[in-house]
């Protein structure tokens, strides 16, 4: 994966994980890895475009981020999120923006990036839900740079089904990762994140869990952490000199020991 590929999966994973982190309202699980409030030090996410390697990569993200009801007998809470960031290499474009469920969003420009994330301050008392409704398929229409295809179909909610928030992660022992839902994504990626960004990542195309070895979990620091899932599809634009993808993520914080 070259340089430019890395940083587009670097500022998605950021984008995701920061947002789902902001949505729990936790000081001391938004800053994972210390200094007084700052963004955690995250990894990036390998995707896999069969090869190729566009240069203007538009990213639409459902999300679902398990958080703890904070009342002892009462199950977490998921809040789905959505989200959208495109990096341009080639072109000089504007501005971009997604309609998703007919309704049309305007992302933040800054570079070459375009970004859309949920502002946590908009949960109301009781609300499950934030940011973009990806219902079907995302569009984006880009000012400066034409899209041949345009539209992604974005897959299924996807949830962590056998972690709950908070749950311990023993290095100590094979662990297992679980989830359902994700349908419509063709290649499924899981992996776990320490406070110091030091990440285990496993990939496939089928299956709904799959296994951390112990010999891959001794570089991981105690602490804090998160364990992630991504389910996702892809279309190239542009003679492959774009390409959209679709994304479901599910993430759940937890304890390694």
């Amino acid at each position: 994966m070259n340089n430019h590929v890395r940083r587009v999966s670097l500022v998605l994973t950021l984008l995701v994980i920061w947002s789902s982190l902001l949505v729990t309202g936790c000081k001391e699980e938004s800053n994972p890895s210390g200094g007084g409030g700052g963004k955690p030090s995250l990894p990036q996410v390998p995707t896999n475009f069969g090869g190729v390697t566009p240069q203007n990569v538009l990213v639409a993200v459902r999300g679902a981020y398990s958080v703890s009801s904070g009342i002892p007998g009462i199950p977490n809470v998921e809040i789905d999120y959505g989200q959208a960031v495109a990096v341009f290499n080639q072109g000089s474009p504007s501005s971009v923006s997604v309609v998703a469920n007919n309704t049309t969003h305007n992302l933040t420009k800054d570079g070459n990036t375009f970004y859309f994330v949920p502002n946590p301050a908009n949960i109301t008392p009781g609300a499950t839900s934030i940011g973009i409704d990806y219902t079907g398929n995302a569009q984006f229409t880009v000012q400066g740079y034409n899209l041949t295809t345009n539209t992604i179909s974005v897959p299924s909610r996807i949830s962590i089904s056998n972690l709950s928030t908070g749950a311990n992660l023993n290095k100590n022992s094979n662990f297992q990762v679980s989830w359902t839902g994700g349908a419509g994504g063709t290649t499924w990626q899981a992996f776990i994140v320490d406070s110091r960004g030091n990440t285990v990542t496993r990939e496939g195309t089928s299956g709904s869990s799959t296994t951390f070895p112990t010999s891959t979990l001794s570089g991981l620091s105690a602490g804090s952490g998160m364990v992630i899932v991504v389910r996702y599809t892809y279309t190239f634009s542009n003679n492959q000199e774009a390409v959209l993808v679709g994304e479901a993520v599910s993430s759940v914080s937890v304890n390694i020991q």
